[in-house]
């Protein structure tokens, strides 16, 4: 069962990686030039001396590294491959004799370990996780006595099984795939195992910025670097005739600092005075270099982590910690925060900034102070930086280099078919045009997406609420509702649309004085005077008036609105037999489907899904089975209803579906 869970972890994250049409590939110049700018690659003459070198010592010599000949059938890739090991460990010994003044071993920051057979108990929709090879930290990132320990900090590991060694997945820098043979085959299955890995290392890796991979299938090698944005892929070299080119890759994996290794270096673990391991995360004012730092004591929501390209949102409980944040003893603040780190596209302004433009606003029309309290509260706010002592750098995830192309998948329903021999750049009309050509069965063509730098951001709030998805009280939920209406009102009079109205992003706040959260399990017992609703997540909101007439899809799947997923209006003004030619052209401008922006309403009709959902889905049993007779069967009509109007898809949901779906039956 563990196999067949994994299997299905990587073709899901594979499949989005295809579908998301956020894969491009470049050459190696470029990869590096783009995923690790501050990287230096070797000059001429220092890669002339080290190949000499490496000549003189006979591990590389007459275009061949000596160490791996071609490989044979018969022979396991473990036994293949695992002589890698000691090609790193003489590149990485002559380059610090022969280039002393740069590589020394104190200096490195990685070890290299080939063909472990390495395994990891998962936490990505699956029960194991396997990697050819690793380069693990030489420093843990874990400390000392953690291992076995709970907490909200994620503590996956990997058992080295031919020494028994533990390593933490968060250790886990660098990861490689092999195949013996360079066939179709070999190519489709490496690539499913690189995004299963980087699934897998982002989700149990808060700390994780970019994840590093590399596949070899015979002696063609590639490079692979996973963002929050995209994968960035090398164009495939040659491991022989290009020594150089792998030489570069070794001394790179081996000696890049933590932080262009793919390492956020405000963030860390530590274990707190009950035993448990928690997550530090550090803001930093870039004027005074001061350090503040909040410790997590529980995980609040991590959902969005498990997908690829995504905000990677994760929201934890924390507290202010006083003094040195890094004393085995550590004094905290008494009140209790929340902490959201995540990542925007580098153009969104931070949620400080936003909510201020909505405070201007609502001061302007003298309704401030009774919208006030349905707003967070922001204590910390802005992009993540890294401390002076690293170079002061703001984390951001950057864009493909404006010359990458798209990636064209293997078929993987026919990997060994007919076609190409390996993984190509499209070209041909997808080159000219900018379409994306169909890389794949029942593929619909589309425009290829623009994809835009993202940076890391981090914000402290001082109310802890819970999102309405975890309210199944239906008295207090519609309490909710209403001030939810309420509240979308206020956003109109500031001239802003929120555009992802959802249950995640109106929260419940208690507000009895004195009195500490209700658990889920008692908010029911709760009086409806004792809370109010917030609004949150504020980095999609924008002045209405400043759309752009092409806004892209943003939102939940369940409840956006009908025209923003067929990106065009479909309600407007009734067409006028008596108008002349002339005013049926201007009615029937709203129609233009190369025209359409964001608006109140669409807000508005999010609002009205999420009631609907709620009625459809979410009424819990024990009210369920109060209703009996034909009230009941209405329900049961009403849920089966609802399976045709609430799919987890984003484009094209009730507008696509309303072909099919049949009209309710109120005879049933």
């Amino acid at each position: 069962m563990g196999k067949e869970n994994l299997e299905c972890d990587r073709n899901r994250l594979l499949a989005s990686a295809r579908d998301s049409d956020k894969v491009r590939t470049c050459s190696v110049d470029l990869f590096w030039k783009t995923y690790a700018k501050s990287w230096r690659p070797l000059t001429s003459s220092q890669m002339n001396a080290l190949t000499a070198a490496l000549d003189e010592e006979n591990v590389y010599r007459n275009k061949r590294w000596v160490a791996l000949p071609d490989a044979k059938k018969g022979v396991a890739e473990d036994v293949h491959f695992k002589r890698l090991e000691k090609i790193f460990s003489k590149v990485t010994a002559l380059a610090e004799k022969t280039l002393s003044g740069r590589f020394e071993p104190a200096r490195r920051t990685t070890k290299f370990r080939c063909r472990p057979r390495q395994t990891t108990s998962s936490e990505v929709m699956g029960a194991s996780h396997k990697v050819d090879s690793v380069n693990t930290r030489i420093d843990s990132s874990y400390p000392k006595g953690s291992r076995g320990l709970l907490g909200s900090a994620r503590n996956a590991k990997i058992k080295i099984r031919r020494t028994g060694e533990l390593v933490f997945t968060a250790d886990a820098l660098l990861t490689g795939e092999f195949k013996l043979f360079d066939t179709r085959a070999d190519q489709f299955d490496n690539a499913k195992k690189t995004f299963g890995h980087a699934g897998h290392a982002f989700y149990n890796d808060v700390g994780r910025i970019v994840v590093f991979a590399y596949t070899i299938e015979g002696a063609k090698m590639r490079l692979w670097c996973h963002t929050r944005s995209h994968t960035g892929i090398s164009e495939e070299f040659d491991i022989h005739t290009n020594p150089s080119m792998f030489i570069d890759f070794i001394l790179f994996s081996t000696y890049a600092s933590l932080p262009v290794l793919g390492v956020d270096t405000t963030v860390r673990r530590v274990i707190d005075s009950d035993r448990n391991i928690q997550y530090q995360f550090d803001f930093y004012d870039r004027k005074t270099n001061v350090r503040t730092t909040y410790e997590t004591t529980r995980s609040i929501d991590e959902s969005s982590a498990m997908e690829l390209y995504s905000r990677s949102m994760r929201v934890f409980e924390v507290h202010l910690v006083l003094g040195d944040p890094f004393a085995k003893k550590r004094a905290f603040g008494k009140e209790t925060f929340v902490l959201r780190d995540y990542y925007v596209f580098s153009h969104v302004k931070s949620e400080r900034e936003i909510q201020g433009g909505i405070q201007h606003q609502l001061e302007l029309k003298g309704v401030w102070e009774e919208a006030k309290p349905h707003f967070m509260r922001i204590r910390e706010d802005g992009a993540v930086w890294i401390p002076r002592s690293e170079g002061a750098v703001r984390q951001t995830v950057p864009a493909p280099h404006e010359k990458s192309e798209p990636y064209e998948f293997i078929d993987d329903d026919n990997p060994a078919g007919s076609g190409p021999s390996t993984e190509t750049i499209r070209t041909g009309r997808s080159h000219r045009t900018g379409q994306s050509s169909l890389a794949y069965p029942n593929a619909v063509e589309k425009p290829l997406s623009k994809l835009h730098e993202k940076r890391h951001m981090r914000t402290v709030y001082e109310q802890l609420c819970i999102d309405l998805y975890k309210v199944n009280d239906p008295k207090l939920f519609f309490f909710a509702m209403s001030q939810v209406a309420k509240i979308l009102r206020y956003m109109k009079l500031a001239g802003y649309v929120h555009r992802d109205v959802s249950p995640g992003n109106f929260l419940l706040h208690y507000i009895k004085e004195g009195g500490s959260l209700p658990d889920l399990a008692t908010i029911s017992q709760t009086s409806r005077e004792d809370w109010v609703t917030i609004i949150s997540d504020l980095e999609y909101a924008r002045p209405f008036l400043e759309g752009s007439g092409h806004d892209a899809i943003t939102g939940t799947s369940f409840y956006v609105a009908v025209e923003v997923q067929g990106q065009r209006y479909k309600f407007g003004p009734n067409d006028r037999a008596d108008d002349d030619n002339e005013s049926d052209e201007e009615d029937s401008d709203w129609k233009n489907p190369h025209h359409f922006s964001y608006n109140p309403y669409h807000d508005a009709e999010s609002a009205l899904w999420m009631a609907l959902d709620f009625v459809f889905r979410k009424i819990p049993s024990q009210k369920l089975d109060l209703v009996t007779g034909r009230n009941r069967r209405a329900i049961e009509v009403l849920r089966e209803y609802s399976q045709q109007m609430f799919v987890p898809a984003m484009e094209g949901l009730r507008s696509s579906a309303s072909q099919s779906i049949q009209p309710l039956d109120a005879s049933r």
